[in-house]
């Protein structure tokens, strides 16, 4: 039995000038589609670096962040913003690990400043904060770069944080 979602995401994918997809009014997207349906292969070559303002990738972490929550859990983003009179700053998304709150920061490509996650941390202390961007998974002092493909496995790897943090 196909969904009518699937021969849309087949069209989306044959298409060469395709443009990035946003998809509204489907229930935990990230794991649905991307995590058990035919896209599974195919989220490590989406060129979510190529959006000019990172919103894409901003939305399919927010989609992936709900869909690999605890069932038990209600869905909700959560993010931080400090307005003062000489500098703002503004983390796209908050999670929970062992009781502790733990900063996401989206990058749709590569490199990318990360000035917003240092207030928040030096502010709060959290046990570890998270840059989300399109490359791989590595650790540089406090800070754990995930790539964007692969928030399956965040969830687990922040409780580590915390737990080896306490």
């Amino acid at each position: 039995m196909r969904r009518q979602v699937d021969e849309v995401l087949d069209a989306w994918a044959a298409d060469d000038g395709r443009r990035p997809l946003l998809i509204r009014g489907a229930r935990q997207v990230g794991q649905d589609l991307l995590g058990r349906g035919p896209c599974r292969a195919d989220v490590r070559r989406l060129r979510i670096d190529q959006s000019d303002d990172g919103a894409v990738a901003e939305q399919f972490v927010g989609q992936e962040l709900l869909a690999h929550r605890s069932p038990f859990e209600r869905p909700e983003l959560f993010y931080w913003h400090r307005r003062q009179k000489s500098s703002s700053a503004e983390v796209d998304y908050l999670v929970a690990a062992r009781g502790r709150v733990v900063p996401v920061e989206v990058k749709a490509g590569k490199t990318g400043r990360l000035r917003s996650l240092a207030v928040f941390a030096e502010h709060y202390r959290p046990p570890v904060a998270v840059r989300v961007y399109a490359d791989r998974l590595r650790r540089d002092g406090a800070i754990l770069s995930a790539p964007l493909y692969g928030l399956e496995g965040l969830d687990s790897i922040l409780r580590r944080f915390a737990r080896d943090a306490e």
